[in-house]
């Protein structure tokens, strides 16, 4: 049993940096529909967004550097996609699928931050070539039709899932 040496973490909170607090409360929340969880200071210099369980802190012109890029899972990027670009989102590329298994749009923010926004989809794993032959088989219906929703799934042929394996 492997020991965590006191260092499990529960979470991560990325800090960026940006040029108006105001400014980049207001992009996050009315055009990435983050809700504003709190700000410190006066005037705020400090503050934190949040959307389910991920939290992003902004800090006024200190902490971070521009044009940091992070990752924040949803759980449907199309419907996320749909709702933010008419308010003004500056998506700068997809909704795509990804051959990791990510369906991802990518958004700057004003400061120059991008957010990777996706979705788990099954991964697309490179193909192999091979010399194939053609054989006639029987199987039964519902095996068949379980082979064929899983072809679909995994965007590939029944015969292309039976490839054989390397020596």
């Amino acid at each position: 049993m492997r020991k965590s040496h006191g260092l499990a973490a529960e979470f991560l909170t990325p800090i960026l940096r940006v040029r108006d607090l105001r400014e980049a409360v207001e992009y996050y929340t009315k055009t990435l529909l983050f809700e504003l969880k709190w700000e410190w200071g006066q005037p705020a210099s400090f503050g934190c967004v949040s959307k389910g369980k991920a939290e992003i802190f902004f800090c006024w012109n200190g902490q971070g550097r521009p044009g940091m890029w992070l990752c924040c899972p949803v759980v449907d990027v199309d419907e996320y996609y749909e709702r933010i670009k008419g308010r003004g989102a500056e998506v700068i590329y997809g909704p795509k699928d990804e051959p990791w298994g990510l369906r991802e749009i990518h958004v700057r923010d004003p400061n120059e931050h991008v957010i990777r926004f996706g979705h788990g989809i099954p991964t697309q794993e490179p193909r192999v070539k091979f010399d194939s032959a053609e054989v006639k088989t029987r199987m039964e219906k519902r095996l068949a039709s379980l082979a064929r929703d899983l072809a679909a799934q995994k965007k590939s042929s029944v015969g292309e899932m039976a490839q054989p394996m390397p020596d």
